[in-house]
């Protein structure tokens, strides 16, 4: 009342005491401090480890560590147990392996695995008859077998051991019989590895000198052969007389000798009459050409016809070439036909090959215009004239743009 305000008193209760984890806020409603937050749930562990809060760093310290692993041998694998918290070692080693009597098997613990050494030895070399077989039993090779007896050969035989086929190839063989005469007898000699031969031919007969004595080998006797040949046939001049020394016939005489002749005359000799008679007539002048002259050749007995036809004129294709056997000249016809009427871009050409005029050259293609253009073709200067203007662009104010637009030409 002397001061005439409100005097306020109180003091708000001091914050109570708080783990690490919570928060202390006072709360105007109830006039008391609300403690909120809770604590971190513990981690979880190994069966090694241990946690403990740390109220300094509000956090979970884990502490403990695993057991080292123990040493394994190379077969052995280390599992850690973490119902018993230890390392379980399990694995076996494996058999030593089964070995032939020439091997040794030694466990290699680098490699983990039983190493098998030993060499069987090299089988030896044997004769094709020999057999060589390993005895497991004495741990060496045993060779088996003997070489097949040499066989008796003949004198012209001999007797090689193949080592390929493991036989003796006996070679050689008895040379043939020789061929004998009829009266010859082929005999094979042991002694001498050899065939004799013995027998004698008996002598030739005496013939005629037209006579041959073969020795027929089939008979074993001489065959006699031959006959006088039958006198020749002669003209009515010869005569024909045998000639034993010489065991021909000679024919005898000559005939007179064959009268001269024209080219055109044959003489034959008649062997009835014993003369020669003469036939035959010069044929006749043969035909000529205005241009030809015939002449009798009595070299060749033929009438020789020379002169040659004046060589055919070169014609133009609408020319004709005929031979004048009155004249004995050749007449010449035909006139060329007259170039046609051509455009002032086209051109006449008279072709010989086909005789005709052929006509070449193409309009110039009319030329592309503006769309106020017209093109019109100038047959006297042969191109095409353009005519026409663009009207002139329309006054604009200073914001307008003209343009020119080629479609509505405007």
């Amino acid at each position: 009342d002397t001061t005439c305000s409100w005097d306020v008193t109180g003091t708000q209760a001091a914050a109570p005491a708080t783990e690490c984890w919570e928060t202390a806020t006072f709360n105007n409603d109830t006039c008391l401090w609300d403690v909120t937050g809770t604590q971190a749930a513990a981690p979880t562990t190994e069966c090694y480890e241990t946690a403990t809060f740390n109220n300094d760093t509000c956090i979970w310290d884990v502490t403990g560590t695993q057991a080292a692993a123990p040493a394994t041998e190379c077969w052995e694998t280390a599992t850690f147990n973490n119902d018993t918290c230890l390392w379980d070692v399990t694995g076996t080693q494996a058999a030593a392996p089964t070995t032939e009597c020439y091997e040794t098997a030694t466990f290699n613990n680098d490699t983990c695995i039983w190493d098998v050494t030993g060499t069987q030895a090299a089988a030896p070399a044997t004769e094709c008859w020999e057999t060589a077989t390993f005895n497991t039993e004495s741990c060496t090779w045993d060779v088996t077998g003997d070489q097949a007896t040499e066989p008796t050969t003949e004198c012209y035989e001999t007797a090689t051991f193949n080592n390929d086929t493991c036989i003796w190839d006996v070679t050689g063989e008895q040379s043939a019989a020789p061929t004998t005469e009829c009266y010859e007898t082929a005999t094979f000699n042991n002694d001498t590895c050899s065939w004799d031969v013995t027998g004698d031919q008996s002598a030739a007969p005496t013939t005629e000198c037209y006579e041959t004595a073969t020795f027929n080998n089939d008979t074993c006797s001489w065959d006699v052969t031959g006959e006088q040949s039958a006198a020749p046939a002669t003209e009515c001049y010869e005569t024909a007389t045998f000639n034993d020394d010489t065991c021909i016939w000679e024919v005898t005489g000559t005939q007179e000798a064959a009268p001269t002749t024209e080219c055109y005359e044959t003489a034959t000799f008649n062997n009835d009459t014993c003369e020669w008679e003469v036939t035959g007539t010069q044929q006749s002048e043969p035909i000529t050409e205005c241009y030809e002259t015939a002449t009798f050749n009595n070299g060749t007995c033929e009438w020789v016809v020379t002169g040659t036809q004046a060589a055919e004129p070169i014609t133009e294709c609408w020319e004709t070439a005929t031979f004048n056997n009155d004249t004995c000249i050749w007449e010449v016809t035909g006139e060329q036909s007259a170039a046609p009427a051509t455009e002032c871009w086209e051109t006449a050409t008279f072709n010989t090959e086909s005789c005709t005029w052929e006509v070449t050259g193409d309009q110039a293609t009319e030329p592309t215009t503006e769309c106020y253009e017209t093109a019109t073709f100038n047959n006297d200067t042969c191109i095409w004239d353009v005519t026409g203007e663009q009207s002139a662009a329309p006054a604009t104010e200073c914001w307008e743009t003209a343009t020119f637009n080629t479609e509505s030409c405007t």
